[in-house]
């Protein structure tokens, strides 16, 4: 995928997205076909070699668990005084943490 998304119209798309709650769900699948289909692809795509500013961890594995962990326990990872152990656990993978 190239680095920089097609961004044509972007401005449109993101009014688009400005609803108020539903008052019914939506199937996941419905979901996750905008996101991958349309959203995603409107993105920078980090984990590539033609990316070449620094972003931690951009699109791999190992960084999608240790952003999982952080989002899920709510606890701040950007710095080591705040969760050391967190923040030495996602050293151990290179790219993690600055």
């Amino acid at each position: 995928m190239p680095s920089c998304g097609d961004l044509e119209d972007i401005e449109s798309l993101c009014r688009s997205l400005r609803e108020p709650v539903p008052e019914h769900g939506e199937s996941v699948d419905s979901l996750l076909q905008l996101l991958f289909e349309d959203w995603i692809p409107r993105s920078f795509g980090t984990p590539g070699p033609g990316y070449l500013a620094y972003i931690p961890g951009g699109g791999v594995f190992p960084a999608a668990l240790a952003d999982f962990i952080s989002a899920t326990t709510n606890r701040y990872t950007g710095i080591w005084q705040a969760a050391p152990a967190l923040v030495q656990l996602g050293s151990q993978c290179p790219g993690l943490v600055a």
